[in-house]
């Protein structure tokens, strides 16, 4: 995971979807371990007139995916935090209108 990711994933003040970020930061991190355990079995496998190649290609993938994945880290940051601000909204006014809520009518 890069840090951008981390940094991305740990800001805001989730209310209620806090656990949407725990697990994405988990299986992240997941994906981040089965990746370079891939990496090094493949890298072992393939024969010595392939290794260049192949450095050069992961190495070209690495340089590609990297600013996709910032970006889809920044901007999933920011539409959880959108959402989460919806779900509350909509908690509280579910709240109100049934009246359960001892304070629903507070606020």
């Amino acid at each position: 995971m890069t840090d951008t990711m981390t940094d991305t994933m740990g800001k805001g003040n989730l209310k209620r979807l806090d656990f949407v970020r725990s697990y994405s930061g988990a299986a992240m991190s997941k994906a981040n371990d089965l990746g370079n355990v891939s990496y090094s079995k493949t890298k072992q496998l393939l024969p010595g007139n392939l290794q260049a190649q192949f450095e050069k290609l992961m190495t070209k993938l690495g340089s590609t995916a990297s600013p996709m994945l910032a970006k889809v880290s920044d901007t999933s940051g920011q539409v959880l935090s959108v959402v989460d601000h919806q779900v509350r909204g909509r908690a509280r006014a579910g709240w109100r209108a049934c009246g359960v809520c001892p304070s629903a009518n507070a606020g």
